[in-house]
């Protein structure tokens, strides 16, 4: 049990006061905060808004002018001058003409032409970025043209070279009539119906198509 002497009594007379001071918590000095004024950012920086619509402007103005120099297919546009680009009559499932396009897209017959390094020997990617020529969705959405001006001109920014000048026309369509039999095997490509058909049901359609045509 703690006795409050009178020396006790005079040490605390003496530095209480100071300890009891000492043992006050400091005052926190608030600092008073300035409201500022909340601007929507819309309003505060209208620059990028202003760019987006003259974009938008611009784009809606380029589509306008190319309006007449692509095709409206409903696989792919595509440049005009290759619209009427179809298989010759007779070729897609003639065996000299697949034997040769089997020659072509393997790189036996010309070396520096090797379809099968990115697109397998078998239709299957052999490097990244390369189609599934076995998908018979992927291979039907694009129409014989599509495919000749793809070879013809190559696709940009990719391993796909144009082959324009190391490929004639005729060897062109050798190799897509070799080609298309991964995915859509015995099928012709039919310019009347824009569809890939069997070859019985596409000489009916066009038959009937010259028929009506007849006088």
């Amino acid at each position: 049990m703690c006795h409050f002497s009178s020396k006790n009594a005079g040490w605390f007379l003496r530095y209480g006061k100071t300890s009891a001071f000492l043992m006050k918590p400091p005052l926190l000095k608030i600092k008073s905060i300035r409201k500022k004024r909340l601007v929507a950012p819309s309003m505060a920086n209208p620059v990028p808004h202003v760019l987006y619509f003259i974009c938008l402007s611009i784009l809606i103005f380029i589509t306008a002018c190319n309006e007449g120099t692509t095709s409206h297919r409903p696989t792919l546009d595509f440049p005009l001058e290759y619209v009427d680009k179809h298989m010759p009559a007779g070729w897609w499932n003639d065996a000299k003409i697949l034997s040769e396009g089997r020659l072509l897209y393997q790189g036996i017959k010309k070396p520096f032409v090797k379809c099968v390094e990115c697109h397998g020997r078998d239709g299957k990617p052999a490097k990244r970025g390369a189609p599934d020529f076995t998908d018979p969705r992927r291979v039907g959405r694009f129409s014989d043209s599509y495919w000749y001006w793809r070879i013809v001109e190559g696709v940009p920014y990719t391993l796909m070279e144009p082959y324009a000048k190391k490929l004639s026309e005729q060897e062109i369509w050798k190799i897509i009539a070799y080609q298309r039999n991964f995915g859509l095997r015995g099928k012709v490509y039919n310019p009347v119906s824009d569809r890939w058909e069997d070859p019985t049901v596409a000489e009916e359609k066009n038959s009937s198509q010259n028929d009506m045509k007849t006088p």
